[in-house]
């Protein structure tokens, strides 16, 4: 079996053997969202799906694994069912499934996710990891037996430049030293920060940390989701929309004072999400 390496740029990819390909590493990849997909067909109206979950992410009950698994297909560019519908959908326990009775020789798109339980992400309720999906057309009786065509989609992650910023000397009483944002893995910003140099008696107990997409105007304190208290640095930002520009600021807060409640002065910046960006497709 050959094994070419497409999506690369090039009219005329290389030839590679399968021991060739590898995964990038873990810590590259979106939240819950699989390492690798692989569609193979070697016989008519089949395609056999195996896929490697992503490393468990940790939550308040450690690194739980998922539920299970949601497998959806469709032919060429018809929509994904629903969730609801029976045709095209499944939802198994193991890491591969086998979809039969499909039409030879016809392109079919497929998708997976893990489902993980409730807890197993920041106090999450039950969540849903972000589609893999790839494409292949199906053998059909006139596929000589001995080709089988595998397609698999690696799935690295675009993690964009952390941003810095330098306050100066002469910066307002209580405003950060610094601050910093980075977007380590898709839907999450880690917020950090130096705290302000105040008299030991001036000294936040607590920070706000303030966030909004793009030039959408900041929540105010009394907001469910966009406004939060911390103690300290640093502080992590989840359930982001992946790709999207996000304006985050940061002030020291003191609710007692030396002699009154006060706040700092805002210091902002503003980060693009990563995202995850299926690529590296290898077919043979």
């Amino acid at each position: 079996m050959k094994v070419t390496v497409a999506g690369d740029g090039e009219s005329n990819p290389p030839l590679a053997t399968a021991s060739s390909v590898s995964s990038p590493t873990l810590d590259q990849y979106a939240t819950g969202q699989l390492t690798s997909l692989t569609l193979t067909t070697s016989e008519p109206g089949n395609i056999l799906v195996e896929w490697i979950p992503a490393s468990s992410p940790t939550g308040d009950r450690g690194r739980i694994p998922p539920d299970d698994y949601r497998v959806s297909w469709v032919k060429g560019d018809e929509p994904f069912p629903s969730n609801s519908e029976t045709a095209g959908n499944a939802v198994v326990a193991r890491a591969s499934y086998t979809l039969t009775g499909l039409e030879s020789g016809q392109t079919y798109r497929v998708r997976v996710r893990a489902n993980y339980p409730e807890g197993s992400l920041y106090l999450r309720p039950a969540w849903t990891g972000p589609w893999t999906e790839v494409q292949i057309v199906v053998a059909s009786p006139d596929t000589d037996p001995e080709e089988t065509t595998t397609t698999i989609v690696l799935v690295p992650a675009v993690i964009p430049e952390a941003v810095v910023a330098q306050v100066p000397e002469d910066y307002a009483p209580g405003q950060l030293a610094t601050m910093g944002l980075e977007s380590p893995e898709a839907g999450n910003i880690d917020v950090s920060w130096t705290a302000p140099s105040l008299p030991t008696d001036q000294t936040p107990s607590a920070y706000h940390v303030n966030w909004a997409i793009d030039e959408e105007p900041y929540p105010d304190s009394a907001a469910s989701s966009g406004y939060v208290e911390v103690t300290g640095s640093p502080h992590t930002l989840t359930g982001l929309d992946s790709g999207q520009t996000y304006r985050v600021r940061v002030r020291a807060h003191d609710p007692q004072g030396s002699n009154n409640a006060w706040n700092g002065p805002w210091t902002e910046l503003e980060i693009v999400s990563a995202t995850a960006e299926l690529t590296g497709t290898i077919t043979s």
